[in-house]
């Protein structure tokens, strides 16, 4: 069985509300995986193997856009959570990079992105009925050869409910859907609700403002939002919401998806 001992921490790549993740070498060989380190201090012991077990599923999560699981161990109050490494990084580097550079993602690549993410929650929701909860580019992966992956999936409500993110709301406004901002019940569609955020962020229309960190009930992200943005935005809900009806969901996100985006590539004023 793995241990901390199983593996050298090599470099620290960040800190989240759970708790640090650590770029690792494992000591029988092979390539480097990144390690989560997730706190369970608080949790009862029956909560405590309710999250343990749910790690557990992720062994059975096989597709080419999501994170794959590698390992998993308990050090003293901390579950260690073995993961594919992506080295392209995450998804908000490279929005990052892109606005600074002053260049715009080609209408491919975003249609692309909106194929690879759409496929990796259709897989989630329908092939093992998980909600992954904190979706945003921050939780996008980008593999060696371009594709992104969808990583960090919610663990379990008990967790989530530890960490105060269901109750207290706190987390980044733009991506949560209304009813997680009036504190109501939520499903599969407050994760389709954050993807067509996460892709509208990457066209380039919204900005986050950095370090926006609110309680509920949230206020609206954008003091003075583009109208052109809200159209095309409200406009692909519906339109996703009404093919669901009749259609799979995975079908109905796919064209809703790629009628907003041409919606908003069609309406967005040249700069």
């Amino acid at each position: 069985m793995s241990s901390a001992s199983s593996y050298k921490k090599l470099k620290k790549l960040g800190k989240g509300s759970f708790g640090s993740v650590y770029l690792v070498q494992p000591n029988a060989g092979g390539e480097p995986l990144v390690m989560k380190e997730v706190s369970l201090r608080g949790l009862s012991r029956k909560d405590r193997q309710a999250t343990i077990n749910e790690v557990s599923i992720l062994k059975k999560v096989v597709h080419p856009n999501v994170i794959a699981y590698r390992d998993h161990f308990m050090s003293a109050d901390m579950l260690c959570i073995c993961m594919e490494h992506a080295p392209g990084g995450d998804l908000t580097a490279l929005i990052s990079s892109k606005r600074r550079s002053g260049e715009r993602f080609a209408e491919g690549v975003v249609l692309r992105m909106a194929y690879e993410l759409t496929s990796a929650l259709s897989y989630f929701h329908h092939e093992l009925h998980l909600l992954h909860r904190d979706l945003k580019p921050q939780n996008v992966f980008v593999a060696s050869d371009g594709s992104m992956k969808l990583g960090d999936f919610g663990l379990s409500k008990q967790l989530a409910a530890t960490n105060a993110l269901a109750k207290t709301l706190c987390g980044t406004p733009l991506y949560m859907s209304p009813e997680i901002c009036a504190g109501e019940t939520y499903n599969r569609a407050a994760d389709v609700w954050a993807l067509g955020c996460v892709l509208f962020e990457v066209r380039g229309w919204v900005r986050l403002r950095a370090g926006a960190r609110v309680r509920a009930p949230c206020p609206d992200p954008s003091p003075d939002p583009d109208p052109t943005l809200a159209l095309a935005l409200t406009l692909t809900l519906a339109l996703a919401l009404t093919l669901a009806l009749t259609l799979s969901l995975a079908l109905a996100l796919a064209l809703a998806l790629a009628l907003g985006l041409t919606l908003a590539l069609t309406l967005t004023p040249t700069r």
